[in-house]
């Protein structure tokens, strides 16, 4: 009854599969360490392994078939079969640990097979090629992204570069933007099925060796999201210039409020001087009298002159202000020499002024403006030209212009556009030479 012979015959089959489970899971181990050459512990365990799954399997066959053995295999043939059963479970916990262990190992394991596979995997194309355009690496996304920008396989990075530079429309797909900087240069498309995709491409050196990177890149969702941040910017932008005309406004009427100041100032320290004048000389005044007269009339001058020069000052600081400013965000303001201070000052040219910047470097991304004139009889004609990029299209008056041209219009003058070379805003304001009218 020890004999391993006496076990049932259902058990033997049953630690036959065991043997034969165990075998499976180590042998393609084994193989497989001894391809890559990673000696070690494991690849002891798996030749043990190997080994006991091989004599179980002939003492089994022993049994099965009631073949008789010698030397080695009769002598295991003849073990308690709680021996065999030990061996074969002994054999399973090996097969377990290895099969664990090498599935661990393979998780973080790299080579060029799983590089390859990962790069297969990206969601973007991705290209590496000779100077020739030959391609040295290309996972299958590329393939699939260039064949639906082309409408042909990938071949050469070259000639699909080629091909993407010189089409504005290539198989149904739009070119809808184009950026370039000296180390890289970026296409994007408008695909046809509504997707956009971004095709990039740089040289790298690796080693010493020259090589063009290609990604093509499906940017969909980042292209809504800069879309949808445009639409913000555009609402802010409205925002700023309908709070910039207000500002405006409020400039004007506290300049407005300002002047009548000090005209009511001027009217009231006037009339009582002349009231305590025409009062000193209805009676006969001593030459004393006549001299505090005069010292009043004189004071009253110098208190006028100083009222001037103090508006004159605050006009300047405002102007100074918008040259600040436009120093602050890039834009180089040059007035032309021997322009009329008086007209300078004026708070609705310095509205024309600021204007002008801002839309310079907003829409037509200036960083230089220009502010000229010219003196006629009754009138000055003033020119603000920019250096940026000339408006598409139909160009209409909105916002913070259009607000500019009823201003410059209910003083009686006139405002216009010039789109020749360069962006020109024309004023003209009533003038005659010493001052404004």
């Amino acid at each position: 009854m020890n004999s391993f012979v006496s076990i049932p015959y259902p058990m033997q089959l049953f630690l036959i599969l065991c043997v034969l489970i165990s075998l499976i899971c180590i042998l393609p181990i084994f193989l497989l360490l001894c391809k890559e050459k990673i000696w070690g512990g494991k690849l002891v365990l798996s030749l043990v392994g190997l080994v006991l799954a091989f004599l179980e399997l002939c003492v089994l066959r022993c049994t099965l078939l009631r073949v008789s053995a010698q030397g080695l295999l009769a002598i295991l043939l003849n073990l308690p079969w709680v021996t065999h059963l030990g061996i074969i479970l002994f054999l399973v916990a090996i097969s377990v640990h290895v099969l664990g262990s090498e599935i661990e190992y393979r998780k973080h394991y790299f080579n060029s097979r799983s590089i390859r596979e990962a790069m297969d995997n990206m969601p973007l194309g991705l290209c590496f090629g000779d100077l020739r355009g030959y391609p040295i690496l290309t996972n299958r996304s590329m393939y699939r992204m260039a064949e639906e920008l082309t409408g042909e396989t990938f071949n050469n990075s070259k000639d699909f570069w080629l091909k993407i530079k010189r089409s504005k429309e290539l198989n149904g797909n739009q070119k809808i933007n184009i950026y370039a900087t000296s180390e890289e240069r970026i296409y994007t498309f408008a695909m046809k099925n509504g997707r956009i995709y971004q095709i990039t491409k740089r040289n790298v050196e690796v080693y010493g060796k020259s090589f063009v990177q290609m990604i093509v890149s499906d940017i969909t969702l980042q292209h809504e999201l800069y879309q949808d941040t445009l639409s913000t910017n555009e609402e802010l932008m409205e925002q700023r210039v309908e709070m910039r005309d207000l500002a405006d406004r409020l400039i004007q009427s506290n300049h407005e409020e300002e002047i009548l100041r000090y005209k009511i100032r001027i009217h009231n320290e006037l009339g009582q001087q002349i009231l305590a004048t025409a009062k000193a000389l209805s009676g006969e005044p001593t030459l004393e009298e006549y001299r505090q007269l005069a010292d009043a009339w004189t004071d009253l001058a110098n208190r006028f002159r100083h009222l001037d020069e103090e508006k004159q000052a605050k006009d300047r600081e405002l102007l100074e202000e918008i040259l600040s400013v436009a120093d602050m965000i890039g834009c180089k303001l040059q007035i032309e020499q021997g322009f009329p201070e008086e007209v300078l000052r004026l708070p609705i040219l310095r509205q024309a002024i600021r204007e002008a910047i801002v839309n310079a470097v907003r829409h037509g991304h200036a960083d230089a403006v220009e502010i000229g004139y010219t003196i006629l009889p009754g009138k000055i004609d003033i020119s603000i030209a920019n250096n940026g990029e000339l408006p598409t299209g139909e160009f209409h008056r909105k916002g913070g212009l259009k607000n500019l041209y009823e201003g410059i219009v209910g003083r009686g003058g006139q405002l216009s556009t010039e789109c020749k070379d360069c962006f020109t805003l024309r004023i003209t304001l009533p003038y005659t030479q010493g001052g404004e009218e």
